[in-house]
């Protein structure tokens, strides 16, 4: 034991044929290539520059080791220290760059803040996919298709989708922070908020987090509709924060645009004033 590394993480280090891309390992002397974090197995600290639903399993156990893991807070600060030590971009001199940056600027990952992510994971896969066969069903009578055991099915589906719904934001509410303080200070809520904060990032820089909406269709799916709910409410009601985005917008596709990258900047500012808060104490 006694060993810290850095790592430039990878989110489909174990995700199948086609893109696979290791995590890549610096323990201050050599770059390692893993698979999977827990192959680390005789570090003390590991300093990651990410964290993702495709890792969360991977730091679970090294937590469960009592093994130390650290999210790096200004992720800003890798291409700074890059340019500094005039290296060009890859992964393996992140890699290198992660170990010259103050650990002070990382945040230790607690247990339980992964347990909590990890638990609403399978309730936001089976509420998407209940919303995705309601979806089907209502189509399905549209097109004529009514009859006694499809309105039973529907029933059915549609009282799974509201307990799916009630467990997912009580276990938000009452263990996710930043979920609290966005309903508080943002006044956003709801299933697709819960969605958000799961699988996006909010430790990173903004352009790599609009990157990675850009590229993750379900992701991109879910802050759109997200952003559409918000856009009829201040429609509605002409108040809370967004409604000055909607009355401003030339239109509706304009004002969509802006609220998406709104609510994106906005949770990320939020979970770094919670980081600063943490550290004050």
């Amino acid at each position: 034991m006694n060993k810290v590394y850095w790592v430039d993480i990878s989110i489909t280090a174990k995700s199948g044929k086609h893109r696979r891309k290791l995590h890549v390992a610096y323990d201050g002397k050599r770059i390692i290539k893993i698979n999977s974090l827990t192959e680390l197995a005789d570090a003390e600290q590991i300093y990651i520059d990410s964290s993702a639903p495709e890792t969360y399993d991977e730091i679970l156990e090294l937590l469960k080791r009592d093994i130390k893991v650290y999210l790096l807070t200004k992720p800003q600060l890798i291409k700074e220290k890059r340019i500094e030590a005039h290296l060009a971009k890859s992964d393996e001199n992140d890699a290198k760059v992660l170990s010259m940056i103050p650990i002070e600027l990382f945040k230790e990952l607690a247990f339980n803040e992964i347990v909590t992510k990890r638990k609403l994971q399978p309730l936001l896969e089976q509420y998407e996919t209940a919303s995705k066969r309601l979806k089907v069903l209502k189509q399905w009578k549209k097109e004529g298709w009514e009859f006694e055991e499809l309105k039973a099915l529907e029933k059915r589906l549609a009282r799974m989708k509201r307990q799916l719904e009630r467990r997912i934001l009580e276990t938000a509410e009452a263990e996710l922070k930043i979920y609290r303080f966005a309903e508080t200070e943002l006044g956003l809520r709801g299933v697709s908020l819960v969605s958000l904060l799961i699988h996006v990032d909010f430790s990173r820089g903004i352009h790599k987090i609009k990157g990675y909406v850009k590229r993750n269709r379900k992701i991109r799916d879910i802050l759109a509709k997200y952003a559409v709910a918000i856009y009829t409410n201040a429609k509605k009601n002409g108040n809370g924060k967004y409604a000055e985005i909607v009355i401003k917008a030339k239109n509706r596709k304009e004002a969509l645009k802006r609220l998406q990258v709104e609510i994106l900047k906005d949770l990320r500012r939020l979970w770094r004033k919670i980081y600063q808060e943490e550290k004050l104490r």
